[in-house]
């Protein structure tokens, strides 16, 4: 697989590196809703082509120089076979993603993928 070179590295990486340099908090608050806004249209679009990603997280999200945002890490991810109740999926589990993981996905049960990925922002 090959991806485009993503200067500023994951998400996760980019506000540790603000963190340590300038000695704030994380990013401004002008920054943290343009992230926001790409990463809801990152997510529509693949819920509109029948994917749901189940693994959402900071280090899943790749910034590039101007901050545009490339969403990777599918490896959770799952097609959907049918939209009439968004295809409710059992999900596995990582310690890696647990912060970010919605309640219903802690439970040994089918949930809705799009909901979770929802909760997962």
């Amino acid at each position: 697989m090959v991806l485009e070179y993503c200067e500023l590295g994951t998400l996760d990486e980019h506000v540790t590196s603000i963190r340590g340099k300038h000695g704030r908090q994380g990013l401004h608050e002008e920054t943290a809703k343009v992230i926001f806004g790409q990463l809801c249209n990152a997510l529509t679009y693949c819920h509109d082509n029948g994917i749901v990603h189940r693994n959402l997280k900071s280090k899943s999200v790749l910034l590039d120089s101007q901050l545009n945002v490339k969403l990777a890490d599918f490896c959770l991810a799952k097609i959907l076979q049918t939209f009439s109740w968004r295809a409710l999926l059992v999900h596995p589990i990582c310690s890696d993603c647990m912060q970010y993981s919605a309640p219903e996905m802690f439970y040994a049960r089918r949930y809705d993928g799009i909901r979770a990925d929802i909760w997962s922002l």
